[in-house]
């Protein structure tokens, strides 16, 4: 970098983009650190940074708004920018440009600008009823939509993935008929074996949902005050409200008008680095090359993440120890009434090894190839996650005396 080590570990004058949960996680712990100097936080959303995964839960279900879980209780020392949208890098002069014309000067940037989420064309003119759900006044706005279906409303979930699955869950918990509709042959085809997608399939519809799989919309249309969605398979569906729940693409805009290198994401170093060492990127935007290569690695899309990357990146920032490395990747679901956890990645052509009561407490399932752990998945389970997270410890090693052990049997 062009500042020398004293200026960047105490009175750096960082910016950071994007106000989501990385951006807040990287801010308390660059003051947790001891950093002195100027902070920028620049976010869309009019809110400081909180905790996203309760919109899809207790933010729907409650029946008095839960309180806002904010990361920084405070933003003493944090000069916030609220709904405004950065528009441009000058890398060279080391500026961000703001759409209202102003500018802040950075030593040091960082990119936590999440995702966009995927939306249907289909949906114009109807976005009253058709909701996404990746910010709090979409959430509040879904849940003002489920209060009015209450006991017998009516609710669309287009894409079976984790946020589809949870306000389902949510949804059905209220009372509100509920259809998923999922152009794979199975939900959560990407994050979990083909025996485990099918078995949540099937806990969701014995909660009564109906599920619509191996099919997508091809039409929307508005049906009194709410939608009729025409599928390609023919079947037709009416629901008050419609919620898209498709993932979405990395907010990497910025950056490539930057110059920087991307991949589906922004390209970054362990520590977040992208290819300009002024320039950081963390959360959901950023993609991990692959050890010490140019290789593109992984771009990871949970809390795990972005409480990871955040805290590396601070470190790197600051010139302090780095933290230990944060191992396999690990997420976890609240669905059904249950907190379903993960670790690690499904594989092809694997072994499942599962314990007889699929997620219900004490529930553990392993996926296992050549000896080799690849991916676990329980559900209040304390030994299996212990004995999971041992065996990454290992590079996967888990002898199948010890699976046997846990109570698995190989299905």
């Amino acid at each position: 970098m062009s500042m020398d080590a004293g200026r960047i570990a105490g009175t750096a004058r960082i910016v950071v983009i994007g106000s989501g949960h990385s951006a807040g996680r990287l801010i308390a712990q660059l003051k947790s650190l001891g950093h002195s100097g100027r902070i920028v936080l620049i976010g869309e959303e009019a809110h400081p940074p909180y905790e996203r995964p309760w919109l899809s839960k207790s933010m729907l279900t409650e029946p008095v708004e839960p309180a806002l879980p904010a990361i920084l209780p405070d933003l003493e020392g944090v000069e916030f920018r609220p709904s405004r949208q950065a528009v441009a890098i000058d890398r060279k002069a080391g500026r961000v440009r703001l759409e209202d014309g102003s500018d802040e000067a950075y030593d040091i940037l960082v990119l936590a600008t999440g995702l966009a989420p995927r939306r249907l064309a289909l949906c114009d003119g109807l976005e009253d009823r058709v909701l996404c759900l990746h910010k709090l006044d979409e959430a509040r706005a879904l849940r003002a939509r489920l209060g009015q279906e209450t006991g017998g409303g009516s609710v669309a979930l287009v894409g079976a993935g984790f946020i589809g699955l949870e306000v389902a869950s949510s949804a059905r918990q209220l009372g509100c008929a509920v259809d998923i509709i999922e152009k794979a042959p199975l939900p959560l085809m990407r994050a979990l074996p083909e025996a485990l997608c099918r078995r949540i399939a099937a806990l969701h519809e014995a909660e009564g949902s109906r599920l619509h799989l191996g099919t997508g919309v091809t039409a929307l249309a508005p049906e009194g005050d709410g939608v009729r969605l025409s599928l390609e398979n023919g079947c037709h569906i009416s629901a008050k409200t419609v919620v898209l729940g498709m993932g979405g693409t990395p907010r990497d805009a910025l950056a490539r008008e930057a110059g920087l290198d991307l991949a589906d994401g922004i390209l970054t170093d362990a520590a977040g680095r992208s290819s300009d060492p002024q320039i950081f990127a963390i959360g959901d935007v950023a993609r991990r090359r692959s050890g010490t290569t140019e290789a593109a690695g992984l771009r990871l899309e949970s809390w795990r993440n972005a409480e990871d990357s955040a805290i590396a990146a601070a470190a790197a920032i600051l010139d302090a120890p780095p933290p230990p490395p944060p191992g396999a990747p690990s997420f976890w679901t609240e669905q059904l009434g249950q907190r379903i956890q993960f670790i690690g990645q499904p594989v092809a052509d694997g072994e499942l090894w599962q314990s007889d009561e699929a997620f219900r407490p004490g529930y553990g399932a392993f996926l296992m190839r050549d000896d080799c752990l690849h991916q676990a998945v329980f559900v209040n389970a304390p030994k299996v996650m212990r004995a999971a997270r041992e065996a990454f410890r290992r590079d996967g090693r888990i002898a199948a005396d010890t699976l046997s052990a846990l109570g698995f049997r190989r299905i």
